[in-house]
């Protein structure tokens, strides 16, 4: 079963390889660039079935440059898109992240969001 904990533990492990500090969504007051935050919001979860739902989220990455430049964002989007173009492990589970939206905010910080969409058994 995956459950969104386990989401967020696998986004957060694939975002180490940057060495940069990731915050939870809690967490902005007082925090040191550059930095990500991650958030995963369950967007679907309904049963298909007596035995299974279907679930989608979205993850939510916000990239904080060090300088707040377009090129970091720029720099940093491409380096989503690899860590993120491929399966996603989850526990014993595999899922290809679909639907990838980005965009800078007012601060100019990059915003860079995906879906996943899995079945989990109803125990």
């Amino acid at each position: 079963m995956i459950t969104i904990e386990n989401i967020q533990t696998s986004v957060i492990d694939a975002l180490k390889t940057q060495n940069l500090t990731i915050y939870g969504s809690e967490a902005k007051a007082d925090y040191i660039k550059p930095c990500f935050f991650v958030q995963v919001v369950s967007v679907l979860s309904e049963p298909v079935t007596r035995n299974f739902t279907e679930n989608s989220v979205t993850v939510q990455i916000l990239f904080c440059s060090k300088d707040g430049t377009d090129i970091e964002n720029i720099r940093m989007q491409d380096t989503l898109n690899s860590i993120f173009s491929k399966e996603l492990n989850i526990g014993d589970r595999k899922l290809l992240p679909r639907n990838f939206i980005s965009g800078t905010d007012s601060d100019n910080s990059l915003s860079y969001n995906f879906d996943l969409n899995y079945l989990n058994e109803i125990l």
